[in-house]
């Protein structure tokens, strides 16, 4: 959501020329390009905006080609005039592909610190190493990066919320293979620091288990709900599935 109370959605675009385009829309009906970017590099994609005071706006992007060679990057992009211009910022390069942090969903949780979670590409199509956790204590300004113990989710995308009012943390994802939306529910300061203490996950949709043909989460908040949207499907067809749950207490 941006200060004027709409939602802001990156489009990829490629082509001729590559570029990302950014999209404002109160209504979800008409929508009105905001911005046009050819960052440097050039991302494979850029993901959810969120705010952090005292920086304005703030999305990550990751580049890269997913070969296992080190090309691999990933970093943030920052605007303080509400979307219109973005600046960015290169955290990492050269990383090899087991290296690499994909796809991440950050939060804000006040008093400078930034918690994300990032998707792995792992070299061999197994289970691989935990999640990625990215922290920032500061505005965004420098970044660690560490493994969670987080291991049942290989190749699919993460989604993270967290709730002001409970302090906890939701982290979504969905384990391709095993057909399933896991949600992980930890309290900010039990994980802040610490990725290795996320506890065990809970089931709470489930969808195809044809390997990619399903997976990937993106979850916003509505209310006291999760609503967590997947792709679950086979060969020949795939589906969009929004699953609405209740969120932790």
């Amino acid at each position: 959501m941006s200060a004027y109370g709409a939602m802001l959605l990156w489009v990829r675009c490629v082509g001729d020329v590559c570029r990302h385009d950014l999209y404002r829309s109160a209504d979800g009906v008409s929508f009105a390009r905001i911005a046009s970017l050819q960052p440097d590099p050039m991302p494979m994609q850029i993901t959810d905006v969120f705010s952090v005071p005292g920086v304005g706006l703030m999305a990550f992007w990751f580049a890269g080609h997913y070969r296992d060679v080190p090309e691999n990057s990933w970093g943030t992009l920052t605007s303080a005039d509400n979307g219109t211009t973005w600046k960015q910022t290169v955290v990492e390069s050269g990383l090899m592909k087991g290296d690499w942090p994909t796809e991440p969903a950050g939060v804000y949780l006040g008093n400078g610190r930034i918690l994300a979670i990032a998707r792995v590409e792992n070299v061999a199509k197994t289970a691989g190493p935990g999640q990625f956790q990215l922290e920032s204590s500061d505005g965004g300004a420098s970044w660690t990066k560490r493994r969670t113990n987080i291991g049942d989710v290989r190749e699919s995308t993460p989604s993270l919320l967290w709730d002001a009012g409970s302090g906890l943390l939701s982290n979504y994802y969905f384990e391709r293979g095993k057909g399933v939306l896991k949600r992980r529910v930890a309290s900010a300061p039990a994980v802040w620091g610490n990725p290795l203490a996320w506890p065990s996950p809970e089931i709470v949709s489930a969808g195809s288990t044809h390997d990619y043909h399903a997976g990937n989460v993106n979850a916003t908040a509505l209310g006291g709900t999760h609503f967590c949207t997947f792709y679950s499907g086979g060969e020949t067809q795939t589906d969009v599935v929004i699953a609405p749950i209740p969120a932790p207490l």
